[in-house]
């Protein structure tokens, strides 16, 4: 007999299973799922573990008016565009009402699911303007009316004057062709030409109107537009340090 025990073979290892008898941890392979809770938008937005409390999580409690939970699970890029569409919609409802005050105009939405920077269509009041080109026609209408009452009252005079002329170049023509006469360089019967009523101006008055009314429309809108992207800048720049002091 030898002098050595024999031991026995070492156990292997066996890789853990889960309730199927596969390797791995039960989340890979056929194991209960854990649902993810819900999610506010500040927390989705901060990247930040939210403990699902409605109305207001742990995570918003100094600023519980924030705490909004979105519908679904949107990603983070999904409730940025959300956050953003509506702080869009609510800067162009102040920029209505500011121009309704101030103004006169109204500012009608266009598409806001197009970006930041959807734009917007300024309709101005035309009350005033319509005033101002009623205003216009009346005074051109009355001073067609003043000239052509003085060229009724002118154009007989006028007559007169070139029967006039008439007479006097008459003599001059009837005289004798060896008695010298000095004829006028105005002669051989040239009539007097009668004045003519002048054309109507409307469509330019009308014109000149429309004129103004672009310069006020574009004034008005370069105007809006700088106060829009100045509040943007500052709604971007304080949501900016708000959540680098959360973090």
């Amino acid at each position: 007999m030898s002098g050595f025990v024999q031991m026995p073979p070492p156990v292997q290892d066996r890789p853990a299973g889960n309730n199927q008898g596969r390797p791995g941890p039960s989340w890979q392979r056929g194991g209960t799922t854990t649902a993810k809770g819900d999610r506010c938008t500040q927390c989705i937005v901060g990247r930040k573990g939210c403990d699902g409390t409605k109305p207001v999580c742990v995570n918003c409690r100094r600023r519980p008016e924030r705490c909004r939970y979105p519908e679904g699970r949107p990603s983070r890029t999904q409730v940025l565009r959300m956050l953003e569409e509506e702080r869009q919609q609510n800067n162009r409802q102040q920029e209505i009402a500011e121009a309704g005050d101030d103004h006169g105009a109204v500012i009608l939405q266009n598409d806001l699911t197009r970006g930041i920077d959807a734009g917007a269509l300024l309709v101005v009041n035309t009350q005033q303007e319509q005033d101002v080109f009623v205003q216009g026609q009346r005074r051109l209408t009355q001073g067609q009316r003043e000239w052509e009452s003085q060229y009724q009252v002118l154009l007989p005079n006028f007559r007169q004057a070139q029967g006039g002329f008439v007479s006097l170049v008459q003599p001059f023509q009837q005289a004798p062709a060896h008695q010298p006469v000095s004829r006028p360089t105005w002669t051989q019967g040239a009539a007097v030409p009668v004045p003519q009523p002048p054309r109507r101006t409307r469509f330019t008055e009308t014109e000149r109107l429309e004129q103004v009314r672009e310069r006020v429309l574009q004034s008005t809108r370069a105007y809006l537009r700088r106060e829009r992207e100045a509040r943007l800048r500052q709604e971007s720049a304080q949501q900016a340090r708000d959540i680098v002091m959360e973090d």
